[in-house]
């Protein structure tokens, strides 16, 4: 099982660390130019007068464009500990990684904190994607940005992340917790297909059982969700061969879930996985 998350827009940024070592990063030999290349972009942009409007930056990040401009030496720290928005307060991965006993850690081939930087994939708009340990400064570059040399960045994305990631995930249960932004960066097709459940949050009005879709608490529920599959991983409970049965069961017994569905797959393999909550 492999679960694919967006990044934060809440970031707290690392005041020391080591510098930036793009080598280090997932996919390092892969993707180190097309990293180079986004940074080069991404200064260009920044060192413009109108750098906030065209990067969409609002008053209460605009510092942003000087850490923009400053990736190759300013300090670093894991994306688990820079990234600190509600998905990632949700999914509480380093108080599980804390709780976890040595009883429970040795009832697994792979430690915790292993299973936690080889199961998980962080999307992001400047490195592409990252493990949950990778070392990164803080930035401000959503995926949905056009900048002048390489377009879109979710477009660009997307042809240097398909090859790497059809090969990777293509013998694996996909668990996606992306926004829509971010799911623009990979997704299966029907020539490489993979069995990607896409999580989807609807709420259940109890007085007339209409469900609709939710945003404002959507990262939420699938912060819940993926923090709820790493701890079962982290403590044993769950292994490395992972049904969508269990990940139904998981999700069946998650805090204010009613309900859950999961669609019938495309050609791609591509299902849905509805968490339906009830309506407050």
């Amino acid at each position: 099982m492999i679960i694919l998350l967006p990044p934060s827009s809440g970031k707290t940024a690392p005041t020391s660390g080591p510098s930036l070592n793009l080598s280090s990063l997932l996919f390092g030999s892969e993707l180190t130019s097309c990293r180079e290349e986004l940074i080069k972009d991404l200064h260009q942009v920044c060192s413009h007068a109108n750098a906030a409007q065209m990067l969409k930056i609002g008053p209460n990040t605009v510092g942003d464009i000087a850490d923009n401009l400053d990736v190759y030496e300013a300090p670093t720290t894991t994306a688990l500990n820079l990234y600190t928005g509600v998905l990632f307060e949700a999914a509480k991965f380093n108080q599980t990684l804390e709780n976890a006993t040595l009883e429970n850690t040795q009832k697994t081939v792979t430690l915790p904190a292993d299973i936690l930087n080889s199961e998980i994939m962080i999307f992001s708009g400047l490195w592409g994607v990252v493990r949950p340990h990778d070392l990164l400064p803080n930035y401000r570059l959503s995926a949905s940005i056009k900048l002048p040399t390489v377009g879109t960045v979710a477009t660009y994305w997307k042809k240097q992340l398909n090859p790497l990631l059809n090969a990777a995930l293509k013998d694996q249960i996909v668990v996606d917790c992306r926004s829509g932004e971010y799911r623009k960066m990979w997704t299966p097709s029907a020539k490489h297909p993979s069995e990607l459940l896409q999580v989807v949050v609807q709420r259940e009005d109890p007085s007339t059982g209409k469900r609709s879709v939710v945003s404002h608490n959507a990262k939420h529920m699938r912060g819940v969700l993926a923090g709820a599959l790493f701890e079962q991983r982290a403590n044993g409970k769950l292994s490395e061969e992972v049904s969508v049965s269990q990940i139904v069961e998981i999700a069946s017994n998650l805090p204010s879930v009613i309900d859950v569905d999961v669609s019938t797959a495309n050609a791609s393999g591509e299902a849905t996985l509805t968490l339906v909550t009830a309506q407050n």
